[in-house]
């Protein structure tokens, strides 16, 4: 049982059901952070943030009722810094909870992170404007009939339809056509 409880990476309590401390299972990362021993014998009203306590208080007293696991989450400040935490509580005994803690803060982190990068992309797309569909242009001048029945020239519908911008010059394919008269002369 011990090499068992010593491959668990999270923190595990036996809780009275009157929230009393009976015994604690520590890991190294939890020991470095709270004086594990010095909560047997205490209850957790008088060790944990009031809101937590009551919390904490609420599963115990519901997995020794419905004998399920009952799973929730909670923060605490430790170090000057918020850290995220899971438990998990079930019924050990007539009047006894085991709780298993873990701590989920990098994981919060992430999704935090997460959820601002969908925010951003979500942002972004709206910003996209997008051309789909029949476009009527005119085979001759390039025009392009808009949905109001006007012809305006195709600079100005991408302008107006899509996050285009243009600006002009001649390619040299017309700058012979029009401009041939001018080539002549350089020879």
């Amino acid at each position: 049982n011990r090499a068992l409880l010593d491959a668990i990476p999270d923190l595990m309590f036996r809780f009275s059901r009157e929230g009393i401390y009976l015994e604690t299972i520590p890991t190294k990362e939890f020991e470095s952070l709270f004086h594990l021993d010095d909560l047997l014998g205490k209850n957790v009203v008088d060790v944990l943030p009031d809101e937590v306590a009551q919390q904490q208080m609420r599963y115990i007293e519901k997995a020794l009722k419905t004998d399920q696991a009952q799973t929730y989450q909670y923060e605490l400040h430790v170090d000057n810094k918020t850290r995220n935490y899971e438990a998990r509580s079930v019924a050990s005994g007539k009047d006894e909870v085991l709780t298993i803690i873990r701590d989920i803060t990098e994981l919060k982190q992430v999704e935090t992170e997460r959820e601002k990068l969908i925010v951003e992309l979500q942002e972004a797309l709206g910003k996209v404007k997008t051309l789909s569909g029949l476009l009527p242009i005119c085979a001759s001048c390039k025009k392009i009939r808009d949905d109001q029945g006007y012809w305006t020239q195709i600079e100005g519908y991408l302008e107006d339809h899509s996050e285009a911008e243009f600006s002009h010059g001649i390619c040299p394919d017309c700058m012979i056509k029009l401009y041939s008269d001018l080539n002549e002369d350089d020879g």
